[in-house]
């Protein structure tokens, strides 16, 4: 959950592109992201990036989390969990299919 602060601004669509974008480049299927809430905190207004780099960094700091808790190094964590463009790891946690990006970048069809 996103707390999106007390004002009425542009703290709900801030957040709620920080959740889109969430998963970063991972395909993580045991991981559920849910909505925002309004709070009494100070609000996230609109700022550079509009929360799509607070969602990536989030993400990053869950992956290192789970390489220390393993004992594995952070970069096979997330070599592991990239979307691969094929079977499951073909489709967002929004339901969006890469299959166009995919190709380009692993060469596949």
């Amino acid at each position: 959950m996103v707390q999106r602060g007390w004002s009425i601004d542009l703290s709900q669509p801030v957040t709620d592109r920080a959740l889109f974008h969430l998963d970063n480049a991972y395909y993580i299927p045991a991981v559920e992201f849910r909505v925002s809430c309004k709070s009494n905190l100070s609000s996230n207004t609109a700022f550079r990036g509009f929360g799509g780099p607070q969602g990536m960094l989030i993400i990053e700091e869950i992956l290192d989390r789970i390489a220390r808790r393993l004992g594995l190094p952070p970069e096979l964590v997330r070599e592991r969990n990239l979307y691969r463009g094929k079977g499951e790891t073909n489709t967002t946690h929004t339901a969006r299919r890469l299959k166009i990006i995919a190709s380009r970048l692993f060469g596949t069809s």
